[in-house]
């Protein structure tokens, strides 16, 4: 049954590539691979719960309102690497002043996004696919490139074709919308790899937008 959205006038009129590996064994990899995460990673969920707790108070995970497949609303969780303090006309600081010590180690390495685990568990997102922006972001899309809610989002979509710089927002809206019309089995396997890549290596492919710009600490 397909849902519906609020945001249903930045849906456009295409279809993605559907084969039998997007349609099944792309959904399966994801259910299986987010448990067998999710069960490995229990011990540093909790070590981590406590330094996030320890860090900047509770909640320990922050939530926000993130855009779909077809543009249907979903929330995101990533662990909080942020605190609260304010001005002294109690305005919240500037976010580069907000981010702490742990937090910024937690960018750095993007262990601050694998909550997100549970996303790829219920269904919201998948491993590989366009990163989730929120819905304020819809309006700044080109028809073109309103492509990219045609498939689940995902923790990241690495450039397919490498570049000898930080790629642009258009640059990575094309990115994603290409891999809309070729995802397939050896896609994702080849996105994989650079996905590890992008985590422990600095990778001039990757987007100077969400851990370099402490404004925008959960895109």
């Amino acid at each position: 049954m397909k849902k519906t959205t609020k945001y249903k006038q930045f849906v456009v009129p295409y279809k993605p590539r559907k084969t039998f590996y997007t349609l099944i064994v792309k959904r399966f990899f994801d259910i299986l691979f987010s448990i067998i995460g999710i069960i490995i990673l229990i011990p540093l969920y909790l070590i981590f719960d406590l330094c996030v707790l320890i860090d900047v108070g509770r909640p320990i995970i922050f939530k926000q309102e993130r855009i779909g497949k077809d543009c249907v609303p979903f929330v995101i969780y990533k662990y909080r690497n942020m605190n609260n303090k304010k001005d002294e006309n109690g305005n919240l600081l500037p976010g580069n002043q907000r981010v702490t010590k742990f937090g910024k180690i937690f960018r750095a390495t993007s262990l601050d996004e694998i909550p997100q685990l549970f996303n790829i568990l219920k269904g919201n997102m998948s491993f590989i696919g366009p990163r989730p922006l929120p819905p304020e972001y819809l309006p700044l899309y080109s028809k073109e490139h309103l492509k990219r809610h045609s498939i689940k989002p995902g923790l990241e979509c690495p450039q397919w074709k490498k570049l000898d710089h930080f790629r642009s927002w258009p640059e990575q809206f094309d990115n994603d919308v290409w891999y809309a019309e070729h995802c397939s089995f050896f896609v994702d396997v080849a996105m994989v790899f650079k996905l590890i890549c992008m985590v422990f290596h600095k990778n001039p492919d990757k987007a100077s937008d969400r851990r370099e710009d402490p404004e925008n600490e959960n895109l």
